[in-house]
């Protein structure tokens, strides 16, 4: 129930001690990188999305996590794939995509708050995104399922032990650490 907790267990089950709860439980891992590629009308363009993706296949890296939006897409790969290789991708990205601006982010840490409840509870994303940046954490990326089941933050690596703990903090004085009264919503507290 702590965030020093060893581990956790990932079931297709609800454990019985973690049902009618909303957050049950916490997983992350150290280890990425981030790609931020920005271009005017990223939407527009037909087969940007296909020539990205081709680029990280071609050179034999996975990607962990890609997100879109109209001038920019994100892309987190594992730091072991890329090491070798990260110039040769951002020429590549540069070139290939004649992107107006390429970031590149290395030790980068996922932070990734999970529960079926989440979905009936308003506030849990804005709580999560509230409290980092009242720690003053800084986000590479910040997404939310379309299940509403999992909020996923990339941070840099030396954060990850205080995005947990202010995570944790931040949803346990939101309430979404308890059991959620049966499915009844709660009005969010703020943090």
């Amino acid at each position: 129930e702590l965030p020093q907790h060893p581990g956790t267990l990932i079931t297709e089950e609800i454990a019985e001690n973690n049902k009618g709860r909303i957050v049950t439980g916490f997983a992350g891992r150290k280890g990425y990188s981030l790609f931020s590629v920005r271009k005017r009308a990223i939407d527009l363009e037909k087969g940007f999305y296909r020539k990205l993706t081709g680029i990280f296949e071609d050179k034999d890296v996975r990607i962990v996590h890609l997100l879109t939006g109209e001038d920019s897409a994100v892309i987190i790969v594992p730091w072991s794939e890329i090491k070798e290789n990260k110039l040769d991708i951002i020429d590549d990205l540069s070139n290939q995509l004649r992107s107006d601006n390429i970031e590149f982010f290395e030790d980068v840490a996922l932070v990734a708050a999970v529960g079926e409840g989440m979905k009936t509870i308003p506030g849990v994303y804005e709580c999560v995104l509230d409290s980092l940046t009242a720690a003053g954490i800084e986000t590479g990326m910040i997404y939310q399922g379309l299940r509403r089941t999992n909020i996923i933050v990339a941070v840099q690596a030396k954060e990850y032990d205080r995005t947990i703990r202010t995570i944790y903090k931040a949803l346990e004085k939101h309430g979404s650490l308890k059991a959620n009264n049966g499915g009844r919503k709660r009005k969010p507290r703020k943090v």
